[in-house]
């Protein structure tokens, strides 16, 4: 997909967008803020990696925050960003988990500091946000991006 100012392109190998994740993007990338209220399965992954992407190659994002059940939320990392991010744009991902290991605490910390030219993702689940460690780690990571 083309958008009118950014010319990002998604990953060729990824899956064809169906109509309705394309017209997603179009109509979400230049806007401040959007949510999409779409039933699980209905490919809400698909427009948001592409309008993130644009917008990083546009130079208005170098992270994104992802808050998702605890069902879900390591997908992100193993599954939707490989299947769907372009490996061209320079790309970190970590998951926050108050039981993961060290390795993991370490990447976390990495993505908080935000001081390349990298597009940073922080991967959350929404229970961690009800404590003060998870809500420190969030709000660090969106006080170091824009």
């Amino acid at each position: 997909m083309i958008t009118e100012t950014y010319k990002y392109e998604p990953k060729k190998n990824a899956p064809h967008p169906w109509i309705h994740q394309v017209q997603a993007t179009l109509d979400t990338w230049h806007r401040t803020a959007y949510a999409l209220f779409w039933e699980m399965g209905c490919g809400k992954t698909r427009p948001l990696i592409d309008t993130a992407s644009a917008l990083f190659v546009g130079g208005e994002i170098d992270g994104v925050l992802v808050v998702s059940d605890k069902g879900c939320y390591r997908g992100w990392e193993v599954d939707h960003l490989p299947r769907h991010l372009d490996m061209g744009i320079p790309h970190r991902i970590a998951v926050h988990s108050s039981q993961g290991p060290r390795q993991q605490a370490e990447k976390v910390v990495e993505v908080l500091r935000a001081k390349d030219n990298c597009l940073d993702f922080l991967i959350i689940n929404v229970e961690a946000l009800r404590t003060d460690r998870g809500c420190n780690i969030a709000m660090t990571f969106l006080k170091n991006h824009h």
